[in-house]
């Protein structure tokens, strides 16, 4: 088949970076799992019906791959020793994604660092979304006038 011999992986609620290790798995092995899945030497019947993805599952798979892969490099990002860690502040102003920008526009001047060197992992935990934003995407408009 041509394909690396590799364990698949299984999706850890506790761990952010399993589903996309595991979706990144399957499609890598799909010729290999549908191989083993069809061979009656090797699976049961009824395992086989119970195992078998159908082609809307792959599909899914295909699809969210690259949609958690960002979210993949962010976490491996953060986590790495490479980048120190932040502090946390209070936003005095409402949650959105301009007042978040001008807080860490404020943070690269008092710090006197680069704005187009960081990035922000922001967090709200009020509706428990994260996203990863480079600060010149965030900025872009709102420094220019600076």
């Amino acid at each position: 088949m041509h394909i690396p011999e590799n364990a698949l992986i299984i999706d850890c609620v506790t761990r952010w970076n399993s589903t996309y290790d595991m979706y990144k798995r399957l499609l890598q092995q799909r010729l290999a799992v549908y191989a083993v899945l069809h061979d009656e030497k090797v699976t049961r019947l009824s395992d086989a019906r119970t195992l078998d993805l159908s082609d809307s599952q792959w599909q899914i798979m295909q699809s969210m791959a690259p949609v958690l892969k960002p979210l993949y490099m962010a976490t491996r990002l953060v986590c790495s020793e490479a980048f120190p860690t932040s502090t946390t502040r209070e936003l005095e102003d409402r949650h959105t994604g301009i007042n978040i920008a001008k807080e860490i526009s404020a943070i690269c001047d008092e710090f006197k660092i680069k704005h187009n060197t960081i990035a922000g992992l922001v967090s709200d935990n009020a509706s428990n979304m994260v996203f990863l934003c480079h600060i010149t995407d965030v900025l872009g408009t709102l420094c220019s006038s600076r």
